[in-house]
């Protein structure tokens, strides 16, 4: 009977950890992006034209001026192909998420969030994200020095409002998804963990279209 009680604690106690380890897993190799605790790589990848298909094949570009704070980043198109790595940043900073609504578990962390892989660079291109449904649904990547919980939102003006689903991040990269919805007054953002799916893609989001 000892022995039984024993077992029974040893495997709710494996339990446990399976799940603490399923919930906070943000890396791993999801087909159009390799993302671990150090780096963050895409091999030759299809980028599409958020307006239509696939970018002509003749496209090149790169996106180098929005990653000054990597050592040696790779960031370019090729053909309308994305090839991409990406270290651990040189520079981090605060965790800015002001008011009385939101908590985070050590205030101390340091962060370098990538919303995208390029934003505003210059024409004719502007943005280059990791996303589905027209921007509704995107992957963003955020390294962290240490690991940290963020519960709770942020109104930041009258018309735009983040939320932090119990966002659970681990000391380097991690992967997560932000989710928008938008009505005719407000814009949510709901920040979670997740993952990529086949659903989602490399769009490219062009000042204008090309032809």
């Amino acid at each position: 009977m000892k022995n039984t009680k024993n077992l029974i604690w040893i495997m709710f106690a494996m339990l446990i950890v399976l799940s603490i380890t399923a919930c906070g897993e943000a890396t791993g190799d999801y087909g159009m992006v390799t993302v671990t605790r150090d780096s963050i790589k895409v091999n030759n990848e299809t980028v599409y034209n958020v307006h239509g298909g696939a970018i002509n094949n003749s496209y090149d570009g790169d996106f180098l001026a929005w990653l000054q704070d990597f050592t040696n980043p790779v960031s370019f198109v090729s053909g309308g192909k994305l090839t991409v790595n990406l270290g651990i940043p040189t520079e981090l900073n605060n965790f800015y998420l002001p008011g009385d609504n939101i908590t985070i578990s050590d205030s101390s962390v340091k962060m370098r969030r990538l919303n995208s892989i390029a934003n505003g660079v210059s024409a004719p291109y502007q943005s280059l994200f990791l996303d589905k449904d027209h921007g509704s649904n995107e992957i963003n990547f955020i390294y962290v020095d240490k690991a940290v919980v963020i519960n709770g939102f942020i109104q930041w003006n009258e018309t735009y409002i983040e939320r932090y689903n119990n966002l659970s991040l681990q000391p380097g990269w991690n992967t997560i998804i932000s989710i928008s919805i938008w009505d005719s007054d407000t814009t949510t953002r709901t920040y979670k963990n997740g993952t990529p799916d086949s659903t989602y893609r490399w769009n490219l989001w062009f000042i204008t279209p090309p032809n």
